[in-house]
């Protein structure tokens, strides 16, 4: 069995030799941490995993939808932070909150197209809520419903409803990230990055015809995204005004086809760009040495 990760994904042109052996998604990710003690996993069976590396355990969780796609919703204040994760399919989103195990199941007609997680602390677009995209299975033209939950996916209360007039620019392989910035979420979309006023006064999800913010050079796949938010327990935190795009380029020639994009949130103007691992490593705080033990590390517990 292969097993995908859907932790933060940074580097592609690190996971080139693991191809063979990881699954679809995983072929195409790694984690942005190399040395984190815990990785939750969906498996090719469409189930909740959570392998513990100082233990070598593989657990597995049962959830009341399946597991098909993955998401971390990030909840930091100014001096505590935390990580959710959270798995959904079409049918239904689970979480994880104080580690149990919590289900929303989708309104009847609808499937969940994808989902947002809010913010907590004391800035103005703060909001400890989780932002569903619910659209009807079935008709012409469809409908779309915004809910919002609690973080422990609880109290849903419909935000918005409409009909789909043009097609939205967003699906369930979509990446969303959001800011304390603003109330914005910001996700990929082929090359591109859009924004969705998710805690707006009209949330409507970007559709066909819709401007981009940012536009990547023609050839590059967008394989991850995120802030550079720092979840922290002390007062020192890192101010989420930049977005990191980890892209692939098949065609690229005279480099190594992974690269690192780093954009600032309150201009949307590009801040560097990175071509190489050493380079991507160095921007994340990341030796190459530490590097290098990380990767063996995971190569022989993930791929057993």
């Amino acid at each position: 069995m292969g097993y995908s990760c859907h932790l933060l994904v940074v580097v592609r042109d690190l996971a080139d030799s693991a191809n063979a052996k990881y699954s679809k998604e995983a072929a195409k990710s790694y984690l942005l941490r190399f040395l984190t003690s815990v990785a939750n996993m969906i498996g090719d069976d469409e189930r909740a995993y959570r392998y513990e590396f100082s233990t070598d355990m593989l657990i597995v969780r049962e959830t009341p939808f399946p597991a098909r796609y993955g998401r971390q919703g990030l909840f930091a204040s100014k001096t505590a932070g935390v990580r959710d994760i959270l798995m959904f399919s079409e049918a239904g989103i689970t979480g994880f909150p104080n580690s149990r195990i919590a289900g929303y199941a989708a309104p009847d007609g609808y499937e969940f197209i994808n989902m947002a997680a809010g913010r907590i602390g004391a800035g103005q677009y703060d909001a400890s809520k989780y932002y569903c995209i619910a659209r009807t299975i079935e008709g012409a033209p469809k409908t779309v419903k915004i809910i919002s939950t609690s973080s422990s996916l609880s109290s849903p209360t419909e935000i918005k409803t409409y009909d789909e007039v043009q097609p939205m620019l967003m699906n369930a392989n979509t990446r969303i990230v959001t800011t304390k910035l603003n109330g914005n979420a910001y996700y990929d979309y082929d090359n591109k990055i859009y924004h969705w006023a998710m805690t707006g006064v009209d949330p409507v999800v970007p559709a066909e015809g819709a401007k981009p913010d940012i536009t990547l050079p023609d050839g590059e796949q967008i394989m991850d995204i995120c802030t550079n938010a720092v979840p922290s327990t002390s007062s020192a935190v890192v101010d989420d005004d930049q977005l990191l795009i980890a892209t692939y380029n098949p065609t690229a020639t005279g480099r190594k086809p992974g690269s690192l994009y780093v954009y600032s949130l309150k201009t949307m103007e590009k801040v560097k760009e990175y071509g190489k691992a050493r380079q991507v490593l160095s921007h994340l705080g990341i030796s190459p040495r530490r590097r290098g033990c990380a990767l063996k590390r995971q190569r022989r517990t993930l791929c057993q």
